[in-house]
Order: structure tokens, then sequence, then C-alpha cells
């Protein structure tokens, strides 16, 4: 052996690398080479605790000198002393450690996060030493970190998905839709864990979303347990899909018994004499219109149902007949007059509500009052014309 060789391998059996397979010669040179000059850090730890070897890589991620790291506790470096005592306690048990998760405090107080994979070495029973490979996964948790912000400031429910459709993130709301029974769904495949999707819009449409990397959106029902509509955004990028969903079980229902409430409507209003009746949704769109009065106003029934009040009325649906809607949606009831091209009207307009008492629509009958209206003024002109005979 080479003087040098011969100096290296005692300067590291003075600093604690002893060889824990009794190596000689050239192998235990290539060992020291390995440890020391490792790009992944590794420490040895005596079975009380005390640091007895680290190699560079090891000092240069936590910033200290050799003489300040090797001979003091190991806990002197961790940010959580439970954490630093379960790592000793499972390693005293013969427990070997995979990417255990912890804090470590650099020399500057920064907080590096590590995984550590870590087993003992013993010598007739006796614990020797620790082997610990650190890996520093510091950036990788301030990436989860900012995208925990960026999802938490989603207001829809969202989860994502990897490429082999395994669920990556589910965000609060996402749980609270989904998941209620709260499963560990991170890791898990969302075919798996949600069977009926695949006989269903979602899993086809999540396919061509992926596979043609397209954004989708579409709207289904999901049975039991869930028993719920969705609508969903499904956005795909190169290594998954972000979904964005909404359970729409609610107005799916609304709608449903608004569909009945339109044919119930639909048919009364064909018959409507002298008048209009009309539907409106929470949107002040008018979703049915009829009536024989439109056989002789400037504007059709086709024309009126998708528009607001005010798109087909002018200003008279803008500034009375619009409040008036509002009012109706509140579960009010209003009657108001109006005149419109030459014709008057008094509109009632009243809440439709399910059984609950939720409303769901608001419903108007117009009559025409026109004929009526000239007899007042008639006998009014009258009233106030003065006397032949006074």
């Amino acid at each position: 052996m080479s003087r040098e060789s011969s100096d290296s391998e005692e300067t590291s059996r003075k600093q604690g690398v002893e060889d824990p397979d009794h190596r000689s010669g050239h192998e235990y040179e290539q060992f020291v080479d390995f440890f020391e000059n490792s790009p992944v850090p590794m420490h040895w730890v005596g079975p009380d605790g005390t640091v007895i070897h680290a190699n560079q890589a090891e000092l240069d991620a936590l910033g200290y000198s050799r003489e300040e790291y090797v001979g003091s506790h190991i806990a002197d470096f961790h940010a959580d002393q439970d954490v630093i005592d379960d790592i000793l306690d499972r390693l005293r048990s013969d427990e070997e450690l995979n990417d255990y998760e912890a804090r470590m405090e650099r020399k500057d107080g920064s907080i590096r996060h590590v995984l550590i994979d870590s087993c003992v070495n013993r010598e007739d029973g006796e614990f020797v030493n620790t082997r610990c490979v650190t890996h520093d996964i510091t950036e990788r948790k301030e990436h989860e970190r900012e995208l925990e912000e960026i999802y938490g400031r989603i207001s829809d429910a969202f989860y994502a998905l990897d490429e082999n459709w395994e669920f990556t993130h589910l965000n609060e709301q996402a749980h609270d839709v989904i998941n209620p029974d709260g499963r560990e769904l991170e890791g898990k495949n969302v075919w798996d864990e949600f069977p009926a999707a695949t006989e269903r819009k979602f899993k086809p449409k999540f396919e061509q979303a992926m596979y043609e990397q397209e954004t989708v959106s579409f709207e289904e029902y999901y049975p039991e347990p869930l028993n719920a509509w969705f609508e969903v955004r499904a956005y795909p990028s190169e290594t998954g899909l972000s979904v964005y969903f909404r359970d729409i079980t609610d107005r799916k229902e609304r709608e449903r018994q608004l569909r009945e409430s339109e044919q119930r409507y639909r048919t009364l209003a064909q018959s409507f004499p002298n008048g209009i009746v009309t539907l409106f949704d929470e949107e002040l769109r008018y979703t049915l219109a009829s009536g024989r009065a439109f056989e002789y106003l400037p504007v059709a029934a086709a024309d009126v149902e998708g528009s607001t009040p005010r798109e087909v009325w002018g200003d008279v649906g803008r500034d009375v007949l619009e409040p008036a809607f509002e009012a109706v949606l509140d579960g009010q009831e209003r009657s108001v007059e109006v005149e419109y091209s030459g014709w008057y009207w008094v509109i009632h307009a009243v809440p439709i509500t399910d059984e609950s008492g939720n409303v769901l629509s608001g419903m108007t009958i117009a009559q025409d009052i026109t004929e009526r209206k000239h007899r007042e003024e008639e006998i009014a002109d009258r009233e106030q014309a003065p006397s032949v005979f006074s």
C-alpha cells in the first residue's frame, strides 16, 4: 500500500470511517473513496446518537464544518425533536428506514426537508453505527406548498390525475364532494376507486382530453354511492389531467321540475284568451311565452323566449318588469300596469315553487286592458268637460 493510501486510510479511521465489512487494501480504499466523494449526503451515527462521521456532501448540504458536525448529537441538527427520537428508536429496534421524511436545520437557520434511508450496522449483535443517506426534497416541498396555496384558492372541487390515472392531489372541496368517507385516494387509480365512471361519460371524455390533449367539458350523473350530477371540466397536460367539477344535482332537479311546470303552463298559455303567459328563470330570461295576444303584437313568442324583458320590451322591460321579476324570485308577488306599442296591460307576476317552498322560477300573466283603459279615459274626459247648462 502506498504512503498516500495509508495516510488516507488513517485519516478516515480517525474520522470514524471504520470498515463495516473488514475490507482491506484496495477494497477499503474504494469504499472510503465512495463514501467521501459521493454526491449523496451520508452520515453515520453511534448508538448514543452521536455523529461519528459525515461525508463532504452532508457537510455542504447543512453548511457545517467537519469539526462542528462530527462529535455532536444528531438531534442538534434536526428541527423536530420528536422526529429524531422516533428515528433513533426505530433504528435501535433494528427497523430499516426508507424515505422517512424529516426536517434538518442548516447552520444559517434555514430548514431543509429530507428523506432518510437508514439501517444499523451490528457486530456480534452489538449496535455499532447507523448508515444514513439523506435526500434533499426541499424544492419539491416548496413546490407542493405553492400548489397547495393555488389549489386552496380554487373554489371548485379539484383533483389532479397523472398519466397512469392515479390521483396526485385532491383539494378539500373534492374530498367533501366525492370522498365523504375520508379514504386515502392519493396514489390510487381513479377507475378502481370509482368503477361506475368507466360506464359513463367520465372515462371516454377523460381519455379524449388525455390522448388528444384538448380540454373537455360535460355533465354526467354518477350513481351509488354518490347519486349526484356533476359539471366537469378537464384540462390536459403532458403529465396528466387537472379536473375541476361541481355538484349540480340541485340544479338538475330544478330543471326537471321546471320542465314539468313549463309543460303544464304551456298548455294553459296556448288557450289563454286576451293575454300572454310567460315563465322566466333566475337570469330573468323568458323560458316560455305564449298566448293569443301575440297574434296582434309586433313581437313573436319565439323572439321572447330566451330573451330578457329589456331585450324584448325596451325601457318598460328594464324599468318596470325586471324589478318586479327580481322581487318574484325573492318569493314575492307583484302586479304592474304598463303600456306597450299602444296597448295597455296589467301584469301579475308570481313565484313558482317546489314542494319545499323553494323558488324555481317566476310566472307572469299579462291581460290586455286596452279597451278598459279607453273607457276609463272617456269617462274621465266626460267628467272634466264643462256642463252645457252651467
